[in-house]
Protein backbone atom coordinates (compact mmCIF):
# COMPACT_ATOMS: atom_id res chain seq x y z
CA UNK A 1 0.00 0.00 0.00
CA UNK A 2 2.86 2.40 0.32
CA UNK A 3 2.19 4.17 -3.18
CA UNK A 4 -0.84 5.68 -2.11
CA UNK A 5 0.88 7.76 0.87
CA UNK A 6 3.92 7.95 -0.19
CA UNK A 7 5.74 11.36 -0.02
CA UNK A 8 8.50 12.79 -2.75
CA UNK A 9 11.71 11.91 -2.13
CA UNK A 10 12.43 15.27 -0.98
CA UNK A 11 10.53 15.07 1.76
CA UNK A 12 11.47 13.77 5.55
CA UNK A 13 9.66 12.49 8.46
CA UNK A 14 9.25 15.38 11.10
CA UNK A 15 10.08 13.37 14.33
CA UNK A 16 10.56 14.32 18.27
CA UNK A 17 14.66 14.84 19.56
CA UNK A 18 16.28 11.94 20.10
CA UNK A 19 15.32 10.10 23.30
CA UNK A 20 17.87 10.37 26.00
CA UNK A 21 19.96 7.58 26.79
CA UNK A 22 19.48 6.46 30.39
CA UNK A 23 20.61 3.19 32.48
CA UNK A 24 17.06 2.43 34.13
CA UNK A 25 13.81 4.35 33.60
CA UNK A 26 10.59 5.20 35.36
CA UNK A 27 7.16 4.14 35.18
CA UNK A 28 6.46 7.78 33.84
CA UNK A 29 9.78 7.78 31.88
CA UNK A 30 9.07 4.56 29.63
CA UNK A 31 5.20 6.09 28.92
CA UNK A 32 6.61 8.92 27.56
CA UNK A 33 8.95 6.53 25.50
CA UNK A 34 6.40 4.51 24.15
CA UNK A 35 4.06 7.66 22.93
CA UNK A 36 7.58 9.02 21.70
CA UNK A 37 7.60 6.23 19.42
CA UNK A 38 4.62 6.01 18.42
CA UNK A 39 4.21 9.68 17.26
CA UNK A 40 7.64 8.94 15.35
CA UNK A 41 6.37 5.94 13.26
CA UNK A 42 3.32 7.32 12.91
CA UNK A 43 4.88 10.33 11.11
CA UNK A 44 6.92 8.34 9.46
CA UNK A 45 4.32 6.84 8.08
CA UNK A 46 2.26 9.41 6.98
CA UNK A 47 5.27 11.32 4.78
CA UNK A 48 6.76 8.45 3.85
CA UNK A 49 4.58 5.46 3.35
CA UNK A 50 4.12 1.99 5.26
CA UNK A 51 7.52 0.37 3.76
CA UNK A 52 9.38 3.07 5.21
CA UNK A 53 8.31 2.14 8.50
CA UNK A 54 10.90 -0.12 10.38
CA UNK A 55 12.11 -1.09 13.68
CA UNK A 56 15.59 -0.08 12.50
CA UNK A 57 14.59 3.21 11.49
CA UNK A 58 12.60 4.05 14.43
CA UNK A 59 15.35 3.14 16.99
CA UNK A 60 18.03 5.29 14.36
CA UNK A 61 15.94 8.18 14.60
CA UNK A 62 15.12 7.97 18.38
CA UNK A 63 18.53 7.97 18.97
CA UNK A 64 18.65 4.43 21.03
CA UNK A 65 19.77 1.32 19.85
CA UNK A 66 17.47 -1.39 18.45
CA UNK A 67 17.04 -3.63 21.18
CA UNK A 68 15.87 -0.89 23.68
CA UNK A 69 12.85 -0.35 21.08
CA UNK A 70 12.43 -4.48 21.02
CA UNK A 71 12.16 -4.40 25.10
CA UNK A 72 8.71 -2.06 24.19
CA UNK A 73 7.40 -3.21 21.24
CA UNK A 74 8.75 -7.02 20.26
CA UNK A 75 8.00 -6.63 16.07
CA UNK A 76 6.75 -4.21 14.05
CA UNK A 77 3.08 -5.42 13.94
CA UNK A 78 2.77 -5.07 18.21
CA UNK A 79 3.98 -1.54 17.20
CA UNK A 80 1.36 -1.32 14.67
CA UNK A 81 -1.32 -2.77 16.98
CA UNK A 82 -0.33 0.29 19.74
CA UNK A 83 -1.05 2.62 16.99
CA UNK A 84 -4.25 1.27 15.76
CA UNK A 85 -5.67 1.02 18.97
CA UNK A 86 -4.18 5.21 19.82
CA UNK A 87 -6.27 5.90 17.06
CA UNK A 88 -9.29 4.09 17.49
CA UNK A 89 -9.92 5.53 20.69
CA UNK A 90 -9.40 8.90 19.20
CA UNK A 91 -11.64 8.57 16.11
CA UNK A 92 -14.14 6.66 19.07
CA UNK A 93 -13.62 10.45 21.22
CA UNK A 94 -14.16 12.72 18.27
CA UNK A 95 -17.90 10.48 17.66
CA UNK A 96 -18.17 10.77 21.39
CA UNK A 97 -18.12 14.42 21.53
CA UNK A 98 -20.04 14.69 18.24
CA UNK A 99 -22.84 13.28 19.68
CA UNK A 100 -22.74 14.54 23.24
CA UNK A 101 -25.76 16.84 23.05
CA UNK A 102 -28.56 14.88 21.55
CA UNK A 103 -30.77 12.49 23.07
CA UNK A 104 -32.98 11.32 20.38
CA UNK A 105 -31.91 7.97 19.79
CA UNK A 106 -31.31 7.92 16.13
CA UNK A 107 -30.17 11.29 16.63
CA UNK A 108 -27.68 9.63 18.63
CA UNK A 109 -26.52 7.18 16.51
CA UNK A 110 -26.39 9.63 13.18
CA UNK A 111 -24.81 12.58 14.98
CA UNK A 112 -22.22 9.99 16.89
CA UNK A 113 -21.75 8.14 13.02
CA UNK A 114 -20.83 11.63 11.44
CA UNK A 115 -18.22 12.54 14.25
CA UNK A 116 -16.80 9.02 13.68
CA UNK A 117 -16.95 9.96 9.65
CA UNK A 118 -15.21 13.06 10.25
CA UNK A 119 -12.30 12.09 12.17
CA UNK A 120 -11.17 9.71 9.44
CA UNK A 121 -11.99 12.06 6.34
CA UNK A 122 -9.51 14.63 8.04
CA UNK A 123 -6.99 12.07 9.06
CA UNK A 124 -6.63 10.51 5.88
CA UNK A 125 -3.22 8.99 6.92
CA UNK A 126 -4.92 7.87 10.06
CA UNK A 127 -7.10 5.90 8.17
CA UNK A 128 -4.87 4.06 5.59
CA UNK A 129 -2.31 3.33 8.86
CA UNK A 130 -5.45 1.52 10.69
CA UNK A 131 -7.59 -0.26 8.05
CA UNK A 132 -5.18 -0.73 5.05
CA UNK A 133 -1.65 -1.82 6.54
CA UNK A 134 -0.10 -4.81 8.09
CA UNK A 135 -3.25 -6.98 9.38
CA UNK A 136 -2.48 -10.28 7.87
CA UNK A 137 1.08 -10.43 9.61
CA UNK A 138 -0.27 -9.11 12.61
CA UNK A 139 -2.50 -11.78 13.24
CA UNK A 140 0.55 -14.63 12.44
CA UNK A 141 3.06 -12.53 14.41
CA UNK A 142 0.85 -11.67 17.53
CA UNK A 143 -1.17 -14.74 17.56
CA UNK A 144 -4.06 -12.31 18.12
CA UNK A 145 -7.57 -11.98 16.55
CA UNK A 146 -8.18 -8.91 14.14
CA UNK A 147 -8.00 -6.00 15.37
CA UNK A 148 -11.46 -5.32 14.96
CA UNK A 149 -12.05 -7.81 17.61
CA UNK A 150 -10.09 -7.01 20.34
CA UNK A 151 -9.83 -3.58 22.42
CA UNK A 152 -10.49 -1.19 21.61
CA UNK A 153 -11.92 -1.80 17.89
CA UNK A 154 -14.25 -4.23 20.18
CA UNK A 155 -15.30 -1.68 22.09
CA UNK A 156 -15.69 0.97 19.46
CA UNK A 157 -17.95 -2.06 17.59
CA UNK A 158 -20.24 -2.66 20.50
CA UNK A 159 -20.67 0.76 21.69
CA UNK A 160 -22.13 1.59 17.78
CA UNK A 161 -24.38 -1.69 18.06
CA UNK A 162 -25.70 -0.66 21.16
CA UNK A 163 -26.55 3.13 19.68
CA UNK A 164 -28.22 0.74 17.35
CA UNK A 165 -30.29 -0.99 19.46
CA UNK A 166 -31.59 1.60 21.24
CA UNK A 167 -33.19 2.77 18.02
CA UNK A 168 -35.12 -0.40 17.90
CA UNK A 169 -38.30 -1.88 19.38
CA UNK A 170 -36.55 -3.80 22.63
CA UNK A 171 -36.30 -8.05 22.29
CA UNK A 172 -39.44 -9.38 22.71
CA UNK A 173 -42.00 -6.09 22.56
CA UNK A 174 -44.30 -5.36 19.42
CA UNK A 175 -41.42 -4.77 16.12
CA UNK A 176 -38.97 -6.10 17.83
CA UNK A 177 -36.68 -7.64 14.78
CA UNK A 178 -35.59 -11.51 14.40
CA UNK A 179 -31.88 -12.03 15.33
CA UNK A 180 -31.44 -12.22 11.34
CA UNK A 181 -32.86 -9.23 10.44
CA UNK A 182 -30.63 -7.14 13.20
CA UNK A 183 -27.93 -8.94 12.33
CA UNK A 184 -28.77 -7.66 8.90
CA UNK A 185 -29.58 -4.22 9.88
CA UNK A 186 -25.66 -4.31 11.75
CA UNK A 187 -24.06 -5.14 8.44
CA UNK A 188 -25.80 -2.88 6.16
CA UNK A 189 -24.95 -0.02 8.74
CA UNK A 190 -21.25 -0.66 8.52
CA UNK A 191 -21.07 -1.54 4.52
CA UNK A 192 -22.86 2.33 4.53
CA UNK A 193 -20.30 3.42 6.74
CA UNK A 194 -16.99 2.06 5.32
CA UNK A 195 -18.83 1.98 1.91
CA UNK A 196 -17.96 5.86 2.10
CA UNK A 197 -14.60 5.86 3.62
CA UNK A 198 -12.95 3.40 1.77
CA UNK A 199 -12.97 4.43 -1.14
CA UNK A 200 -12.75 8.07 -0.41
CA UNK A 201 -10.00 7.72 1.40
CA UNK A 202 -7.83 5.01 -0.77
CA UNK A 203 -8.66 6.69 -4.35
CA UNK A 204 -8.39 10.55 -3.12
CA UNK A 205 -7.48 11.78 -7.21
CA UNK A 206 -10.87 10.67 -8.19
CA UNK A 207 -13.61 13.39 -8.68
CA UNK A 208 -15.87 12.54 -5.46
CA UNK A 209 -18.18 15.28 -5.14
CA UNK A 210 -17.88 17.00 -1.33
CA UNK A 211 -17.15 14.02 1.21
CA UNK A 212 -19.47 16.45 3.42
CA UNK A 213 -22.25 15.89 1.38
CA UNK A 214 -21.31 12.12 0.84
CA UNK A 215 -21.54 12.38 4.74
CA UNK A 216 -24.81 13.60 4.65
CA UNK A 217 -26.48 11.77 2.07
CA UNK A 218 -25.30 8.35 4.35
CA UNK A 219 -26.23 9.58 7.48
CA UNK A 220 -30.07 10.88 5.97
CA UNK A 221 -30.05 7.00 4.97
CA UNK A 222 -29.35 5.76 7.93
CA UNK A 223 -32.49 7.67 9.53
CA UNK A 224 -34.27 6.64 7.00
CA UNK A 225 -33.35 2.75 7.00
CA UNK A 226 -34.04 2.97 10.83
CA UNK A 227 -37.97 4.73 10.03
CA UNK A 228 -38.23 2.07 7.80
CA UNK A 229 -37.52 -0.94 10.51
CA UNK A 230 -39.38 1.20 13.07
CA UNK A 231 -41.96 2.56 11.07
CA UNK A 232 -41.02 5.57 13.24
CA UNK A 233 -41.15 9.07 11.43
CA UNK A 234 -37.06 10.31 11.32
CA UNK A 235 -36.22 13.01 13.37
CA UNK A 236 -36.14 16.37 11.51
CA UNK A 237 -32.77 17.40 10.00
CA UNK A 238 -30.58 20.19 12.47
Amino acid sequence: MSHICAASPSMSAPHPEPIKRTRRRSLADQAEFRQTILKLANAIFAAEGYDALSMRRLANEAGVPPMTLYRYFPSKYHLLRHIWDDLLVEAAASANAASANASEPTTVLTTWLGGFTDYWLNHRDHYLLVFTTGHEGSRESLGLAPYLEASPGKIVLEHLGSLLDACLPTTGSAGALSVEARRALGEWLMCRLFGLLHPVLYLPTFPWRSPALLRDEMLAEVAEKISAVTGRCPPAAT
